[in-house]
């Protein structure tokens, strides 16, 4: 098993999965937002994919914040977002080998271990696919949507 399995894993399902609920906004609730500081579903969006694409540009020898990410205008344009920047993080973290992990990687705001760099931008996923999933529920829908997910010959 690669060393990273677990974390490849989560950015690629919390990815779809993200993606999968957008399916379960109404167009206009895409724009609500909770708080007038909040942000909407689309802008959540914005922000996790802008933290996996600037992490591997900031450990593939650019900076982070150097990847600059739109709000996506549509559901279909925020689903392509977030699936092509969680499983192109996760496609990356195939390819390490874990050598460096331990080599300290400043971010212009932190400087930390390279390993602690790979696993922020995916728990920043999962953190805000809990705001996806408590808009969800502000606005009335209580159930669970989990995308079908095939990993080791298992579905669920």
């Amino acid at each position: 098993m690669h060393p990273l399995q677990t974390l490849i894993m989560t950015a690629d399902f919390f990815g779809r999965n993200f993606a999968h609920n957008l399916e379960f906004f109404s167009d206009e609730q895409l724009s609500f937002t909770p708080a007038p500081t909040a942000l909407c579903a689309l802008e959540i969006t914005s922000a996790a994919a802008a933290n996996l694409l600037n992490m591997k540009a900031a450990l593939t020898g650019g900076q982070f914040g150097s990847v600059a990410v739109e709000t996506p205008a549509s559901r279909a344009k925020a689903q392509e977002l977030i699936v092509c920047a969680s499983t192109g993080y996760a496609d990356w973290l195939k390819g390490l080998d874990g050598s460096d992990f331990d080599e300290s990687v400043n971010l212009g705001f932190v400087t930390m271990s390279r390993g602690q760099c790979m696993m922020i931008p995916v728990i920043d996923l999962v953190h805000h696919h809990g705001q996806i999933a408590y808009i969800q529920t502000i606005l009335g829908d209580t159930e669970s949507h989990f995308h079908a997910v095939r990993m080791q010959g298992i579905t669920s």
